[in-house]
């Protein structure tokens, strides 16, 4: 743990508001905390898990509530995303030289906007060649692989000012917001791990820290002020899941990667039985694996049901075989699941099926 004193970095005197819940839905108090006291600033509202900074995100959307969402991605690199494939095939039609032309590089940039204009992936790939643009004089073609190789999505998020920051607590570090709520659901043992964890999202707030919690370890932590609050709160209305690799068959996507290559990040797509397939149902796309389909009507018993599901990604993926080879790339899609609170489907979603 650490030793060293804390030592604040500005004049201005700063707050701290601890909320000690009964119930264990904390989502709705948390939104009512952010519209109470917010003002003029950065903010970020941090969470424990992508499953809650999801279900977050999807309450402050339908509460009108500018927000974007960071979240950890560690399967898959920008090297991997359709949109920056597409663009270095774009860069590899002309002369295998070490450096990229200005014309080449051009001309491969507005092609992928016009082939992928309506994905929600490309401002991440934008900014990751915007950055290379800055960083790199010339334009050589072995520091670009090497950054897209070694980047992930989250590292392109953009951090808007008039938008609040939804984010798991890991991928805010080396942050800092002017004001910071932590939705700290659950009783956990407050061991050596969760207090690192913890003090990485408390040490995000440079002048505001509401922390929301149904624990009492933080019960003696010195605030401003301290609440409890016993109201019974409802269940989110809606639950967000976000499949990733793990959560489909992944060579089962082998058949289908013409259908998948032609789909964009946004595009909505149909979920029945595990099975994906376009919107009319017609065409598979893929199938969501034992895990997630088990997940699905783990939530379904809790009274939630699919109501609709989207494209998330298209990333490139390659099998590895008996022989320790690795076998041809496979275009894989991994999409979000929306599913609602019975009584919340919408009239004509609630075909979807499970």
């Amino acid at each position: 743990m650490k030793q060293a004193p804390i030592v604040p970095v500005g004049n201005q005197e700063g707050y701290v508001e601890v909320t000690r819940y009964v119930s264990q839905n904390l989502y709705e108090p948390v939104f009512e905390s952010l519209v109470a006291h917010r003002r003029a600033g950065t903010v970020c509202i941090l969470t424990q898990t992508n499953l809650e900074a999801a279900t977050m995100v999807a309450l402050l959307r339908k509460r009108g509530v500018e927000c974007r969402l960071v979240q950890s991605l560690d399967s898959f690199a920008v090297a991997d995303l359709a949109e920056m494939r597409y663009f270095c095939k774009q860069l590899d039609r002309g002369e295998q030289g070490p450096v990229y032309s200005d014309a080449e590089w051009e001309a491969a940039k507005e092609m992928t906007r016009a082939r992928y204009q309506r994905s929600e992936c490309m401002p991440y790939v934008m900014r990751c060649i915007a950055q290379f643009e800055r960083i790199s004089r010339v334009k050589y073609r072995s520091d670009f692989v090497e950054l897209i190789r070694e980047s992930s999505v989250e590292d392109f998020y953009e951090m808007v000012g008039t938008q609040v920051v939804v984010s798991t607590i890991h991928k805010a570090k080396g942050r800092e917001y002017d004001d910071v709520y932590m939705l700290l659901a659950g009783e956990r043992e407050l061991d050596d791990s969760l207090s690192r964890c913890w003090y990485v999202g408390f040490s995000r707030a440079k002048g505001r820290l509401f922390v929301h919690t149904s624990s009492n370890a933080l019960d003696g932590m010195p605030a401003d002020m301290h609440n409890v609050d016993e109201r019974d709160y409802p269940k989110p209305t809606e639950i967000v899941l976000q499949v990733s690799h793990k959560g489909v068959y992944l060579s089962h996507f082998q058949q289908y990667k013409r259908l998948i290559l032609g789909l964009q990040s946004g595009d909505a797509i149909r979920c029945s039985s595990g099975v994906l397939s376009l919107p009319d149902g017609r065409q598979e796309l893929g199938r969501l694996s034992s895990n997630m389909k088990a997940e699905v009507a783990m939530w379904a018993g809790q009274g939630y049901r699919l109501a609709s599901a989207k494209v998330r990604f298209v990333v490139a993926w390659r099998p590895k075989l008996e022989n320790g080879q690795v076998g041809d790339e496979i275009a894989v899609l991994l999409p979000d699941l929306s599913l609602a609170r019975e009584g919340q489907v919408e009239r004509g979603v609630a075909a979807v099926g499970v």
